[in-house]
């Protein structure tokens, strides 16, 4: 492989993982304004550093990959966020937890 491919390759990489990284921002700004729908349980984080997802001025093939691992790590974690919300709510539609049972849990 010529170097100018390799070159095309890794910015392509590189323009690739910041997408990447920008919808892993968009999908946990989703996540936290639908947590701010309600109370924190005991223990549960609230905020996340953002500079976890940034790429820098001078990106290297091992920060790329590191960087496309935790979005992955990260979209997992909000999907398994996303299906436990949906079964609560699904609860709450077919009247199986009572309003007053869920009153603790949202914010006033």
């Amino acid at each position: 492989m010529s170097e100018s491919k390799a070159l095309q390759l890794f910015e392509r990489a590189v323009t690739a993982t910041e997408k990447l990284t920008n919808e892993v921002r968009r999908l946990r700004a989703d996540v936290a304004r639908l947590h701010g729908r309600i109370e924190p349980f005991a223990g549960e984080p609230t905020q996340v550093d953002a500079d976890d997802f940034e790429i820098g001025p001078k990106p290297t093939l091992p920060r790329i990959i590191a960087l496309i691992e935790d979005s992955r790590r990260q979209i997992l974690a909000c999907e398994n966020d996303f299906s436990r919300i949906r079964g609560v709510i699904d609860n709450i539609n077919a009247d199986a937890i009572s309003r007053d049972e869920m009153k603790p849990y949202l914010k006033r």
